[in-house]
């Protein structure tokens, strides 16, 4: 059964609605066709295929229930996408919207710096999910995302999960782990060589204890190859408007043309 979201985030993007109607029929034949529709997916996605950003194989690292899989499968014919989603019960929902996207696979796993059994924070919703707690600004400006429980989940390296997949590039990493993208990228060294675009949410003020912030994170990036290109996207607080965390695309400092098409297996 299709499943229809408005957003992939923490509200009702309501301001995204009508971005839909300048392409309706598109947008309509994917709400009532897809697995899993999601607003700002669809329109994130989309707009990267617009800009030419049309990767062959997507890692799609906290992949909640699909929402980002599900719309990089049916708008880059022929990617192949790779998701992780460590939440057991949100991996049974990702699992039953992609398993006859016969482009997708998923695992049920976490990812960070080194191979364990760690707890994560299951929060009443789902997206908030993190192994960070929840710092005050998230719980003033979200008061509904209440951690909920806490279950304990296997977590490996992105280096780890991924050596011997075959990585058709262009590469296009989307992170979105709730305040852990250090601790993952700092596992994926050898994979972050392969990997021409990333998407990360990065926080202007802390919304989990302990992440790295917006501008510690374009360093970090830095320090792989990346240079920051632009937002695309944005969380604002729903009662102020200020914004709070910010979709960011980032690319090979050289463009990656000269590996861009060639396969790189790892052993």
């Amino acid at each position: 059964m299709m499943r229809a979201e408005t957003d992939s985030g923490h509200h009702m993007r309501l301001d995204l609605v009508p971005q839909l109607f300048s392409e309706p029929v598109m947008a309509l034949r994917a709400l009532v066709t897809w697995p899993r529709f999601s607003i700002s997916s669809f329109l994130m996605v989309r707009a990267l295929a617009k800009q030419n950003i049309l990767p062959r194989t997507v890692l799609d690292i906290g992949a909640n229930v699909g929402q980002f899989a599900v719309a990089a499968a049916k708008l880059y014919p022929g990617c192949k996408v790779i998701s992780f989603e460590p939440v057991p019960d949100t991996f049974e929902i990702l699992h039953k919207c992609t398993r006859k996207l016969k482009n997708v696979s998923c695992f049920n796993l976490g990812l960070g710096v080194k191979q364990a059994t760690m707890p994560i924070n299951v929060n009443s919703h789902r997206h908030s999910s993190s192994f960070l707690p929840l710092s005050t600004t998230h719980k003033t400006a979200f008061p509904f995302a209440r951690e909920e429980s806490v279950v304990k989940v296997p977590v490996t390296t992105l280096d780890i999960a991924t050596r011997t997949i075959e990585l058709l590039r262009p590469v296009l990493l989307k992170l979105d782990v709730q305040g852990f993208e250090r601790h993952v990228l700092e596992g994926g060294s050898t994979t972050l060589a392969q990997v021409d675009y990333v998407i990360v949410e990065a926080s202007l003020q802390p919304m989990y204890g302990g992440e790295t912030l917006f501008l510690g994170m374009i360093e970090l990036l830095q320090s792989y190859g990346f240079e920051f290109l632009r937002p695309i996207g944005w969380l604002p607080h729903p009662s102020t408007g200020e914004i709070l965390q910010v979709d960011c695309l980032f690319g090979r400092g050289n463009g990656g043309d000269d590996s861009h098409g060639s396969k790189c297996y790892r052993s």
